[in-house]
């Protein structure tokens, strides 16, 4: 081959070009014996074999390109053969020029700081063979591996459901709720958060509310999903799930994305609560009122108009009950401030200036007025266990720990959890 500056070959990257060294012939060697390839450039600096169809052509061989492989002939007889990389037609030799190609592509990936080989190709113009034999690489820029669910999405409502349990949460409600155990179908995405008093409440609110909702429906979940908290993996849920044939299904140590139906639902309930708190200025003690939420479109299959909402904390005054008015001359309303509503959008859930809750629908809305200084207490916390804070469950009386521990008083007034929804009124 002669060696001299021949002028340069212009890349399809702007502005690159590559000098020519020298020009010569090849003696190759495959399988199919030997062969000459006329006229080829020498370019050191280029880190991969170029073969140019148009010269073959020239020079009396026939390149045959087929569905997934192509042969080059000349005189009838494969002088070579190869196959697709990607959508470029590759040829492959054992010799010591072709290692020594693959070793400059490394020796430029290392150089350029571990560059992509994506990002070298387009730089040069030029094809490059990836290589990913790069340790350094491997154990440098190596992430965490997608969270894409490995299992078979549910059919049909109430057939997979995750659990979470939020909490200790201060201060509690006013009914020494300290918790709230939220519940995702898979199928539907319907939320349910429910606020409890102790950890120990998780096992019987969940077999509760699976025995009511497999009544409803005619059949149980075939998974439960949940972490690996004492309060989900304890003797008395994981008997309740034997029995009915429920496979329970934890997540790993510290790899909560693999619940994110719960943790989201989680998020956007613990958001909505400071928020509607801070804008209404309701006393922070009755987040369980506010945490609690139904669409009335699935519950009743209609829709109910826009103007039977207002904002939480809004004014009103209510109609006093008849039996107890005891005289004509006595006021027929009392005034109170809009907490919720009923579990079935029935009526409307009043807290009374006293601190009494009431549900009717016998109430005239006064006018909005953003309350003159909200409540300094506004903000809901999630306390660590050893917070100074968490109140230990001997606080709680013994004869309290039968059921209900839940707001819900009995089976006919609990909510369906699968019309629960995350975008639905609030309760």
């Amino acid at each position: 081959m002669q060696i001299k500056e021949l002028g340069c070959v212009q890349t399809s990257s702007v502005n690159s070009q590559l000098k020519i060294k020298g020009i010569g012939t090849v003696r190759l060697k495959n399988k199919y014996g030997e062969f000459l390839l006329n006229n080829v450039l020498y370019i050191p600096e280029l880190v991969v074999n170029l073969l140019s169809v148009r010269c073959l052509i020239l020079d009396d061989y026939v390149v045959q390109f087929n569905k997934n492989s192509f042969d080059i002939l000349k005189n009838d007889e494969i002088k070579m053969s190869g196959n697709y990389v990607g959508n470029l037609p590759s040829l492959e030799f054992e010799n010591r020029e072709h290692s020594s190609h693959l070793s400059s592509a490394e020796f430029l990936h290392k150089s350029l700081g571990h560059v992509s080989y994506h990002r070298l190709r387009k730089k040069l113009g030029i094809p490059l063979k990836i290589v990913n034999n790069c340790e350094s690489c491997a154990v440098s820029k190596i992430t965490k591996a997608s969270f894409k669910s490995v299992h078979k999405p549910a059919s049909r409502p109430f057939e997979e459901i995750h659990l979470d349990l939020m909490g200790p949460i201060w201060p509690p409600s006013h009914q020494n709720h300290r918790f709230i155990l939220t519940i995702v179908d898979s199928c539907t995405r319907f939320c349910a958060a429910i606020p409890i008093k102790l950890k120990s409440d998780v096992a019987e609110t969940v077999s509760f509310l699976v025995d009511v909702e497999a009544k409803r429906l005619g059949y149980f979940p075939t998974t439960i999903h949940s972490d690996r908290g004492s309060e989900f993996l304890n003797s008395s849920l994981s008997k309740y799930c034997l029995s009915h044939l429920i496979k329970q299904r934890t997540s790993d140590a510290y790899t909560p994305q693999q619940n994110s139906l719960a943790e989201r639902f989680n998020q956007s309930i613990i958001e909505s609560m400071r928020t509607v708190l801070e804008d209404s200025g309701i006393e922070r003690k009755y987040w369980n009122k506010i945490a609690k939420k139904s669409p009335f479109e699935l519950f009743k299959g209609r829709t109910l108009p826009l103007s039977y909402f207002y904002p939480l904390g809004n004014r009103v005054s209510f109609l006093i009950q008849p039996e107890q008015s005891f005289s004509k001359l006595k006021p027929k309303g009392k005034l109170g401030r809009l907490i919720g509503y009923s579990n079935e959008l029935q009526s409307y859930r009043i807290l009374l200036d006293e601190g009494k809750i009431v549900e009717t629908k016998n109430v005239k809305f006064l006018e909005y007025t953003p309350p003159d200084s909200k409540s300094s207490d506004w903000d809901i916390s999630i306390e660590e266990e050893s917070s100074q804070h968490h109140l230990p469950e001997e606080t709680v009386p013994q004869e309290e720990k039968t059921w209900p521990q839940t707001s819900f008083q009995n089976p006919l007034s609990f909510p369906k959890m699968c019309e629960f929804s995350e975008n639905a009124p609030l309760l």
